[in-house]
């Protein structure tokens, strides 16, 4: 794990996270050569998210810190992010890649239907 996500707590890793997703809801994201940020790189994103899917218990906690989000804020910007990243790792052929993000965004939305948010 890359050390400037070291000594977060969960929290604040998935708040970290949320902000990401939520930048990242604009069309433009979608190419890597506008990535909009200098101190996180896609890597380091993604090893963080990958992280988060292994572990059920962290992957839980993490669609619920979504959901609370959407619901408070009444905006969907964090799927959009979901959106524009998986198109992201399809143009890098990280098909692998691709398959983590839709699950945790699929699990987002599902439990998005199933709570009524």
């Amino acid at each position: 794990m890359d050390k400037k996500f070291e000594n977060l707590s969960q929290e604040q890793l998935n708040l970290i996270l949320l902000k990401v997703f939520c930048i990242l809801d604009q069309e433009k994201y979608k190419d890597l050569y506008n990535w909009p940020f200098e101190d996180i790189s896609l890597e380091e994103l993604f090893e963080q998210i990958n992280r988060i899917y292994s572990n059920k218990i962290l992957k839980a906690g993490f669609i619920q810190f979504c959901l609370t989000h959407i619901e408070k804020k009444k905006r969907y910007s964090l799927i959009e992010g979901f959106f524009n990243l998986i198109n992201l790792f399809e143009k890098l052929e990280r098909y692998e890649d691709c398959i983590v993000l839709k699950d945790i965004k699929d699990n987002i939305l599902l439990d998005l239907q199933y709570s009524g948010y």
